[in-house]
């Protein structure tokens, strides 16, 4: 029965990635709630996928909903990270708590230093919500930068550089936004995050000509 129980895992893990990367996160996270609750070598990342793929889904009702049981599947591996970093994402998103999702971004950065995905995606949040919910622009760039710094190989690199474009929006700066385009050029960055950082150029000029 352990061995089915092991083969069922190791066929539906890939079947609910597949999912993911297809863009049906709904579906992705039924899968991996199955993998998760069967066992086996993948339960860990699993569990924390299952919150991943309802945070990408916009569910964030549904992650802390769910965190408790998905971080008891993911204790003491890598992924219990991964967990907390979308329970403290949601925290922010769905239950509009900024003050309690700083905290849990901080909890992070303390507890999980090495752990490139869940250290780095918690400064990038800090310094979301340091430009648009504190309109803190300086120190919100001075976080973004702390997470390429920190993490040079960190999944959200592209996002941090686009946010510091948006910061330098709000601080009329567009040397920095240029410096980001060139910044994500050197990266090989996708067309498209090249094209919001036009957008993000165009935004500095429509505000520089109402200023006039």
């Amino acid at each position: 029965m352990a061995a089915l129980a092991g083969a069922a895992t190791a066929q539906s893990f890939p079947e609910a990635k597949a999912k993911f990367d297809a863009g049906d996160f709904a579906g992705a996270a039924a899968l991996f709630e199955s993998v998760a609750a069967t066992g086996g070598a993948a339960k860990a990342e699993a569990a924390a996928f299952v919150l991943r793929s309802w945070s990408k889904a916009g569910r964030h009702d549904k992650v802390l909903a769910q965190f408790d049981t998905c971080l008891a599947g993911a204790r003491g591996t890598e992924f219990e990270a991964e967990c907390a970093f979308e329970r403290a994402k949601s925290t922010d998103l769905n239950a509009k708590d900024t003050t309690l999702a700083l905290q849990q971004y901080a909890e992070i950065l303390a507890k999980y230093p090495n752990n490139v995905f869940a250290a780095s995606g918690a400064l990038l949040q800090r310094g979301n919500i340091e430009l648009n919910s504190l309109n803190a622009p300086e120190v919100a760039l001075d976080t973004f930068e702390e997470a390429l710094t920190r993490y040079p190989t960190s999944p959200f690199a592209d996002d941090a550089l686009l946010a510091e474009a948006q910061a330098g929006v709000r601080l009329a700066r567009l040397d920095m936004i240029d410096s980001v385009r060139r910044r994500l050029e050197a990266m090989g960055a996708d067309p498209a995050m090249l094209q919001k950082v036009q957008f993000e150029r165009a935004e500095y000029f429509n505000r520089a000509s109402r200023d006039r």
